[in-house]
């Protein structure tokens, strides 16, 4: 897979530390046309998950920025803590949904009302974020 190491490197990271500590936590209690331009936003973090844990009561957003026609910059915020603004290039899937793209990797997809972003690296560690309008 060709999308940014560093992206996943930071992203593992933070989600391994955010996983521990929601752990410890609860054991004490397809073309190039215009998107919608309603695919820019904040979005709410609903859901992170690394491998096969899921973490449900995290704080964040993901802002979504156009930049182009079928570009938009990702600002993902975990828990207070910034993960690098990465660039994603929409192409349309079905109905409102788009998918993005990294280095034309598929990374996740996005609909206006929700982000999910759905990556595996190369030592198949698997993390998907899902946030809402």
């Amino acid at each position: 897979m060709k999308y940014s190491m560093h992206i996943v490197s930071r992203l593992i990271i933070l989600l391994i530390v955010l996983l521990v500590t929601a752990c410890n936590f609860q054991r004490r209690d397809r073309d190039k046309d215009d998107p919608e331009p309603d695919l820019s936003g904040t979005y709410r973090v609903t859901s992170v998950r690394f491998n096969a844990n899921t973490n449900t009561s995290v704080s964040g957003t993901v802002r979504v920025s156009k930049v182009s026609t079928a570009s938009y910059d990702v600002d993902i915020t975990v828990n207070n803590q910034s993960i690098d603004t990465f660039q994603v290039d929409v192409r349309k899937a079905s109905g409102k949904l788009y998918d993005m793209f990294v280095d034309n990797e598929l990374v996740g997809d996005i609909d206006g009302t929700q982000f999910r972003f759905d990556i595996t690296d190369s030592n198949n560690d698997r993390v998907v974020i899902i946030a809402r309008k």
